[in-house]
């Protein structure tokens, strides 16, 4: 039998898509639970918690920034508090509860 040969031209694959920064997950529980787990994981000291309450977290969820300060405060800005995310201590200090003022 004759060999045949294709004459197409191949696909070339495309190169793999590079994320660059860091991507984390955010699990169910509460906001201090996954800050302290979060700095611990990304070799942070363990956080500062000056103020009384927490916040439910009900569902999983994954944050994507440039870095472990980036994507912190990006879960810290979306609970009502005002924190520090000190990169020199490699430290997060919660300071205070926003309070929501009515008009």
């Amino acid at each position: 039998m004759p060999a045949t040969v294709s004459t197409t031209p191949a696909i070339a694959a495309a190169p793999p898509v590079k994320t660059t920064g860091l991507t984390i997950d955010v699990l169910p529980g509460t906001l201090k639970g996954n800050v302290i787990r979060l700095s611990q994981l990304n070799g942070w000291n363990p956080p500062e918690w000056k103020i009384t309450g927490d916040y439910k977290i009900r569902t999983g969820y994954s944050l994507h920034g440039s870095g472990f300060e980036e994507v912190m405060v990006k879960l810290l800005l979306s609970h009502p508090v005002e924190a520090d995310v000190n990169t020199a201590m490699k430290k997060i200090i919660v300071l205070n509860e926003v309070k929501e003022t009515g008009n």
